[in-house]
């Protein structure tokens, strides 16, 4: 009796990856459109601003300037995906680095601190485990059945 009930455990948990990987197939991804930034960092940085450094990581590409950081009214933080996944939503990219200022602290100076200032306020210049460009795939639910189904290899994987 045990060994029935074990098989069918199973076979149920079988059946369940497998529509999930279908489900991920399913989904079509086009590029040259806006990207769709998904992402894992090595720890929680979503409450901090990101930021661009060069390629060498020793000088700032880009920075956000305080109204930045707002879309449609309201703080641009990521959006938390299943497995520790984010949906980005400010504009990030693979040379991402994240300040030690939150979104709120950020979004109240009047102006953005000198370039210098903000270089010495990065947490970590490699914040990145994993960074994707799925391209057309805007919805959160579409993201996370190609999380579910190992899909995000259809993805662009930015390096």
């Amino acid at each position: 009796m045990k060994n029935q009930l074990l098989v069918l455990l199973l076979a149920c948990v079988l059946a369940s990856c497998n529509s999930a990987r279908r489900q991920a197939e399913a989904i079509a991804i086009e590029f040259g459109q806006k990207p769709t930034i998904v992402y894992k960092t090595k720890a929680d940085y979503r409450q901090y601003v990101p930021v661009l450094l060069t390629e060498d990581r020793q000088s700032l590409l880009s920075y956000p300037a305080p109204q930045d950081l707002y879309a449609d009214g309201e703080l641009a933080l990521p959006l938390p995906l299943e497995d520790g996944y984010l949906l980005d939503r400010r504009g990030i990219g693979p040379q991402v680095a994240f300040l030690d200022m939150t979104y709120e602290e950020y979004a109240q100076l009047p102006k953005p601190p000198a370039p210098s200032e903000l270089l010495a306020r990065v947490q970590e210049a490699a914040p990145l485990l994993e960074c994707y460009d799925c391209g057309s795939v805007r919805s959160a639910e579409q993201l996370n059945i190609l999380i579910r189904g190992k899909g995000l290899a259809k993805c662009r994987r930015l390096e």
